[in-house]
């Protein structure tokens, strides 16, 4: 294992191990009254927002961050951060958030592209499976960890410029 990446590895056992709950799921678009235009955090939260339509522009810290079609965006718990809308564009956009015991253990915000619409579906399956009232098995939290772990795989390929593939690879054998 690269040790650059440690931080990242740590991360994805500690979601493979620890207990996940979804505590909120939404879609909404420009015209909902959940948006918070203000910075604004969620202490013990981790926030996952996929952008299916429209451009935003993002605050964090003392970044600002464009936001188009197929971005995912995930907010460690207590990161600040500000989403500004642009005016006249259709916003099509789902939110969870989930808790897991112990906490993330990664402070850094992640900005993804979703090149093959796989976080989509899982961001799908995720919030149906939350407000399905009546189910045998909820998946929710099984959702919510498939999509943790290809999000932090992803980031690693990002940041590493090996593929996908690779990666998943190179972490199993190392586990």
């Amino acid at each position: 294992m690269d040790n650059k990446y440690s931080d990242i590895y740590e991360c994805i056992k500690r979601i493979r191990s620890q207990n996940i709950k979804v505590t909120y799921g939404k879609r909404f678009n420009e015209k909902s009254d959940i948006w918070c235009f203000d910075s604004h955090n969620h202490p013990s939260d981790i926030e996952m927002i996929y952008f299916r339509a429209g451009v935003a522009n993002i605050e964090i810290a003392s970044e600002t961050v464009l936001i188009s079609p197929y971005n995912v965006i995930i907010y460690p718990e207590g990161v600040f951060h500000k989403e500004t809308l642009s005016p006249f564009v259709h916003q099509e956009v789902i939110c969870i958030r989930v808790q897991i015991d112990g906490g993330l253990g990664y402070s850094k915000p992640i900005h993804l592209i979703d090149k093959n619409q796989i976080l989509w579906i899982l961001f799908q399956k995720i919030l149906e499976e939350f407000g399905a009232e009546e189910s045998l098995v909820n998946m929710s939290a099984d959702f919510s960890r498939l999509l943790l772990v290809a999000c932090f795989v992803l980031h690693l390929e990002t940041r590493n410029n090996h593929s996908f593939l690779d990666e998943v690879i190179d972490y199993l054998s190392d586990n």
